[in-house]
Parts: structure tokens; sequence; C-alpha cells
């Protein structure tokens, strides 16, 4: 099964490079040679950068300014035996965790199959403004298809569907991980009625360690991820109150990039609960030795039942801000609500 995988690898990747080459023009990418770049203008313009060989998006911001996510060992390429290897940048799985399935079909939680992981993804389509991403079929059955459209030069839109290429039902939603590095800044919208709960009888605890204060006007709280002292990871999730988005925020060299996704209902949040997550989670491993740091900022769609052929998908706004200091009165104060479900 991971031989079959790594040499659906290779094709992938020489029709992935092609297929990027023809449609990406003369932009050269910034996070790594290979990537495929999409700009909206000149110097000040927005650019995303997607390395389809391990299916990440590995830069975005300013097309002549810093890379907002925190990327690492890019040339290292996916490990010869399918373990999970953290690149960081911003990715996607499949909830809920549990459901993951082995080589064998046996339920597992833990490492996800590769062809989820990694992909590889092939570049399916394309416009001036946008290009789409079509990723291998995974052992559930599940297919991602991703575009990510520029809408100015401080918005974009990334839609992700999971299409059901299997012969059997399966239960499903996006989730999206983007990475940030210990000295980043980090922000959540927390207003009053917001949710929050931990895996681990001590997660929450170490979570509020590393979290500021709620400002009561805007919603915004700050995390601090170099405060974190403990060993291990913690993961908590961040339920908002009936009828707000689900919004994040992270900092990184002078810059805000926002993250958001259209308010889910409460009869989808709770089945979000049922099945061990949440609309907005955290996963924070300080490095320690040995150990590697990972901080994830991460965001749930809703969990559908999918009937064969049939597809879900969700639709985030990534937005980007000038940085005035730590203050988050930059960030938006009305997350979107189009679009919302009832």
């Amino acid at each position: 099964m991971i031989k079959a995988h790594l040499r659906s690898g290779v094709t992938y990747g020489v029709l992935g490079a092609l297929t990027g080459f023809l449609l990406s023009g003369c932009h050269a990418a910034h996070s790594h040679p290979d990537a495929w770049r999409l700009s909206s203008g000149g110097r000040g313009g927005l650019a995303v950068e997607v390395l389809g060989s391990i299916d990440r998006v590995t830069y975005f911001g300013r097309a002549k300014g810093p890379n907002l996510l925190h990327i690492e060992g890019l040339n290292r390429g996916p490990r010869d035996d399918g373990e999970y290897r953290f690149f960081g940048g911003l990715y996607t799985w499949t909830s809920p965790q549990y459901a993951w399935f082995s080589e064998a079909g046996e339920p597992q939680d833990w490492p996800p199959d590769p062809a989820m992981d990694i992909g590889p993804v092939l570049r399916t389509g394309g416009a001036r403004n946008q290009f789409s991403t079509t990723g291998p079929v995974q052992r559930s059955g599940l297919q991602e298809i991703k575009t990510i459209g520029l809408v100015d030069g401080s918005t974009a839109t990334f839609e992700f569907e999971l299409r059901n290429r299997g012969p059997a039902p399966v239960s499903a939603g996006p989730w999206s991980l983007s990475a940030s590095g210990r000295r980043n800044l980090i922000a959540v919208r927390m207003k009053e009625g917001t949710t929050v709960w931990g895996t681990e009888e001590d997660s929450k605890q170490k979570f509020d360690s590393i979290l500021g204060k709620v400002n009561p006007k805007t919603g915004w709280a700050l995390i601090k991820p170099k405060k974190a002292r403990w060993k291990g990871g913690i993961k908590v999730y961040i339920e908002p109150p009936p009828g707000e988005a689900a919004e994040v925020a992270f900092c990184r060299k002078g810059y805000w990039m926002y993250r958001a996704i259209q308010p889910l209902s409460e009869r989808e949040k709770a089945q979000l609960r049922e099945s061990g997550e949440g609309p907005i989670a955290f996963y924070v491993q300080p490095g320690r030795g040995k150990e590697q740091t990972i901080i994830e900022t991460e965001l749930y769609g809703p969990i559908e039942s999918l009937e064969p052929d049939r597809s879900t998908k969700t639709v985030e706004t990534w937005r980007i801000f000038k940085a005035r200091g730590r203050r988050t009165s930059i960030l938006p104060r009305r997350g979107p609500h189009a679009g919302s479900r009832k």
C-alpha cells in the first residue's frame, strides 16, 4: 500500500510540476522552487504558494513581503515509511480523527493516511486569480478538492471540498491547520458565551497559562506560545457562542494573517462535540530536548454523512493586516456571517 502510494506520488509530482509550470507563468516561488505561485499584482499585492508534492500551502503574504506561514524542512520531502513529518504551512485533514484508517483498513487516530496528509495533489484548474488542486483517493474513500482565490490585495478565499469516491457512506468534515512559530503571536475571538475545553485533565489549565485577557469590546484574546513550559503536547477546543464565526489570527514579521469560517449551527457544533472535535482548536507542543516544537491553529467544518459521490465543503476567508505592535484592534470586529447554517 505504501509502495503503491509512493509510485503514485511520482506520477502526481511530475504531472503537478508540469501543470504548475503551464499555469503559473513566470512568477518565481519564494517558499520552494517547485511551489505553484499565485499573485494578485505588484509589490503590495497578495501572493499564495502551494507545494503539491506535500499538499501544503507554503506561502501567504504580500507579493514582496514576509511569509506569514511557519514552514520548516520542505526540502526533506515525505518520509519513505509513510509516517508523519511536520512541514508547517497550512494543510488539511478530515475529521473526526478517530475515524482514520490504517493500511490494513483498521480504525486509527494516528498517524494520518499519507494520501490525506501529503497527497500529493494535482493542480486541476486555474484562472488569473485562482487555482484548484485535487488529491488522491484516501483510505476512507474521500478525496480533497481545494480552490484558492485572490479577492483583492488583502483578501483570499479557501474552499475545501470533501467528496466520497468510495462505495459506502462516510461521515467526515473538513479540517484545516496552520502552523505558527513559537515566537509568533496568535489571537482568537472569544466573545461572551464562548466555551473552552481540553482533551486532557490539565489541557485547559496549561492553555490558560499562555492566554491573555479577552478584550471586552472586540472579543479578541492573545495567545503567547513562547510562554508554554510544559512537556508534550496539549489540545484545546474553543466553541464560539451562537451565530458567531470561528475566527483566529497569527502575527508574524509585522503582519497579521486572519482566518475565519462561517458560523456553524448549534446542531453542527453538537455533532462536532459528539465526535470529540470543536469549531476551533489549538495544539501546542513546546520543543524540549529532541522534541519538536509544533504549534497549530485549527478550524473545523461540519461533519456530514456523505453518500457515494456526494460532497461537503467549507469556505474560509483569509485576510492580511499590517500589525500595530501587539494590539488586536486592527483585526475585524465582526466575522463573516453570510451563508451561516441554521
